[in-house]
């Protein structure tokens, strides 16, 4: 027996960290610097964005310019310059909740020009197929005739009677607001309700947009043949929403920089799962039952950019088989998105309904290490029943949608759920963390159906208290795997297919 049991040590210590493994992450290791404990900022730093904290003073802000040019000479007469903590100039502008959207519009004029106003417009958008619905704007008009003349910063002056020439510039603020009211007539038409929260944007690849997010520039010129010009950029939108504290031990965890307790000690602090059972043929010589119980830290809300505690508890008759299921590279435990939209009324008036569109994204990804719960306690319970836990991470990535409710627009993360505005239809894309049955060299599961699956929320900023953190070294983790946009481009053309005649 004690040599049985030596031989048992001396496999699951092949696959359990060292004892200090389970220790706080250092901030170089950190996949997101929002991790980390001491910026003042409430919010992760997400891709492409830096915000100075911890006594470190804060990046100058980028400067994103886009011109219109002559047709003749193809030289820019008209410019909007934009504001922005994005890194890279290229890149689109992304504002978040309270923040000003700031820039200046500049004209370069060769020649004398009829203009009679400038009026920067800022446009939220839902875009369903070929469809396109504004729920929201707001504009500044920069200057106009009535103003006088542009160079002059006096407000009290007659009207601008001359043409424009040369050069002019004029600076732009605007803040969107957290919330925006619609009056019963606009609630109607597009399907929301009252007053309703400013949704995140949400963008697929080959720059297809489901909620958009434009500033657009409106050059008016005077004389019934004299058409007007317009210059435009999307931009990214992030709204601030933040999770629920964690339980009082979690906070007290994170505090102190030591590993949160597991479920048999901080019943509050995690969603613990039912039981669920998969058999399967060991070594193709006898069939045994694996016995899981999954459980998810408390509240199922967190910030992108940080990680979804696990505790995985698995029991069985049959020794030999937890021993090679408890592997680090075994647990099936992904979060999978999938995608699903009855499409607008097609050319024949019938409403089609798009098939479901599901794969495997597995955020970032997950990392396992032994429970300490395993080394500690019997490895026999009194039912008889052979025991191991582990503990893992999901790693969210900082780019993650946040979750959001938008009239008939509905996104969870865990749940990502869009239903189509203006459209007794609706769209659906969803998160969920599943489980499935484990294989190993020498074990092959019976069958290969979901044993369990949760949705969660995502938020942008953290919750109030310590930051979350991740406890897992990066050396016991799998390869990361982005999450992709390809499969929301796949329903913006399924949408489309459905619109072509058949």
């Amino acid at each position: 027996m004690a040599n049985r049991q030596s031989r048992r040590l001396s496999r699951r210590q092949s696959v359990v960290p060292p004892a200090d493994a389970l220790r706080l992450r250092s901030e170089g290791e950190l996949d997101s610097p929002g991790l980390n404990d001491d910026p003042p900022s409430e919010l992760p730093e997400y891709d492409g964005i830096r915000r100075g904290h911890g006594g470190r003073p804060p990046p100058s802000q980028t400067v994103h310019s886009y011109t219109l040019n002559a047709s003749r000479t193809d030289r820019p007469w008209l410019t909007l310059r934009v504001l922005s903590w994005v890194q890279n100039a290229s890149s689109v502008p992304v504002f978040v909740e309270s923040e000003a959207i700031a820039g200046h519009v500049d004209l370069d004029l060769e020649k004398p020009d009829s203009i009679k106003s400038i009026i920067v417009t800022v446009k939220g958008l839902i875009r369903i197929g070929p469809d396109t619905k504004p729920f929201y704007q707001i504009s500044n008009t920069l200057w106009e005739k009535t103003m006088g003349d542009p160079r002059n910063t006096s407000t009290s002056q007659d009207k601008y009677r001359y043409k424009l020439e040369g050069k002019y510039s004029w600076p732009f603020s605007i803040t969107l607001p957290g919330s925006i009211a619609f009056n019963d007539k606009q609630a109607k038409e597009l399907q929301l309700s009252s007053e309703e929260r400013l949704p995140p944007s949400l963008r697929g690849s080959g720059g297809h947009s489901f909620i958009d997010y434009q500033i657009v520039v409106d050059v008016k010129r005077s004389g019934p043949f004299r058409p007007g010009s317009s210059l435009s950029t999307p931009f990214g939108y992030l709204p601030r929403t933040k999770p629920p504290r964690p339980s009082a031990l979690r906070r007290q965890a994170y505090r102190q920089e030591t590993p949160p307790p597991g479920p048999r000690i901080d019943k509050d602090g995690w969603h613990i799962l039912y039981d669920v059972s998969f058999r399967g043929n060991l070594f193709k010589s006898r069939e045994v039952v694996i016995i899981c119980s999954l459980s998810l830290a408390t509240p199922l809300v967190y910030t992108r950019g940080t990680v979804i505690p696990l505790y995985l508890a698995m029991k069985s008759l049959d020794e030999q088989a937890l021993d090679l299921l408890s592997n680090l590279q075994v647990p099936r435990v992904q979060m999978r998105r999938k995608l699903k939209g009855p499409a607008p009324l097609a050319r024949d008036g019938s409403s089609r309904t798009l098939p479901g569109i599901e794969n495997n994204v597995e955020a970032s990804r997950v990392s396992w290490a032994i429970s300490p719960d395993s080394m500690s306690t019997n490895d026999v319970g009194s039912d008889g029943l052979f025991r191991r836990t582990m503990i893992g991470e999901i790693t969210l990535p900082s780019n993650l949608t946040p979750s959001f409710t938008f009239g008939e627009f509905d996104l969870r993360v865990s749940g990502l759920i869009i239903f189509a505005v203006g459209s007794a239809d609706c769209m659906r894309n969803q998160y969920f963390v599943d489980m499935y049955p484990f294989s190993a060299p020498g074990f092959e599961p019976s069958d290969e159906h979901r044993l369990s699956r949760t949705e969660v929320t995502v938020t942008s900023a953290f919750p109030d208290g310590p930051r979350p953190r991740a406890y897992i070294p990066p050396s016991y983790s799998q390869e990361p795997r982005r999450v992709s946009d390809d499969d929301v481009g796949m329903l913006y053309n399924a949408l489309n297919d459905t619109l072509r005649p058949q």
